[in-house]
């Protein structure tokens, strides 16, 4: 295939079908899931289909080293390219990384003033403009809910300024989301009015399940169509 039919057939399109087109400019979309689950491999997928379609993407990753993204992004490029037969893929990738900038800090915690300044830096010195900011690794507990809310309202105002969409990860626990949500649970429950589109991670042994739990002002579909492989982190669909 070549990329741009790779785009086509991609499984993010099922996703932008079963929220009305897609996240959208200035909007906040977030992957829910347990530790370990899949939450950083969907977040680098939806990266990668922007990439795909050379669109720019700063990826924004809290307690992680640059290295460690680099692999995820690295890995699941190899795969997406081996499973499609993608044709030019040695140019294709050098496009991808041209394309994608990891920003990564020691903790997770992630001022507005330092999601800024990041984003204007490469903006001044090379004239990195991303259609996709991806934060993955915020602490949603770190502060009280109303200084957890005036971040995230920050942040969605930023993107909108720039004219990018949000993606971010939160990370939840079985004891509070139980085994089958059909709702926002904690940690991102207190913030419903700030969330546009929230996607939770449902593990069914050999398979995780991509559920849809928000979407924007309409009801919810809950399954999306779409499986995360938990043999090499690749999501699929039906």
């Amino acid at each position: 295939m070549y990329r741009k039919e790779v785009n086509v057939c991609s499984p993010l399109r099922v996703l932008d079908r079963s929220i009305h087109g897609g996240l959208g400019k200035g909007n906040l979309g977030v992957v829910m899931a347990r530790a370990g689950v899949g939450k950083t491999a969907v977040l680098v997928q939806i990266g990668l289909d922007d990439l795909m379609r050379d669109l720019p993407v700063l990826h924004v990753a809290l307690g992680q080293t640059v290295e460690h993204v680099q692999c995820w992004y690295d890995a699941l490029f190899t795969d997406l390219a081996q499973r499609t037969e993608l044709e030019n893929r040695e140019a294709v990738g050098v496009r991808v990384a041209k394309n994608r900038i990891i920003a990564a800090f020691p903790d997770h915690d992630l001022a507005p003033e330092r999601l800024q300044h990041t984003a204007e830096l490469f903006r001044n010195h090379i004239d990195f403009r991303p259609a996709a900011v991806l934060v993955d690794g915020f602490d949603w507990s770190a502060h009280a809910v109303a200084e957890t809310a005036a971040l995230l309202g920050a942040y969605k105002a930023y993107a909108k300024v720039i004219d990018a969409e949000l993606w971010m990860t939160a990370r939840t626990h079985r004891e509070t989301t139980g085994a089958h949500p059909t709702d926002l649970t904690p940690p991102c429950d207190e913030f419903r009015g700030l969330i546009d589109v929230a996607l939770f991670l449902e593990p069914h042994g050999d398979d995780i399940e991509v559920r849809l739990l928000k979407d924007h002002d309409q009801p919810a579909a809950g399954h999306t169509q779409l499986h995360l492989r938990p043999r090499n982190m690749e999501l699929v669909a039906d």
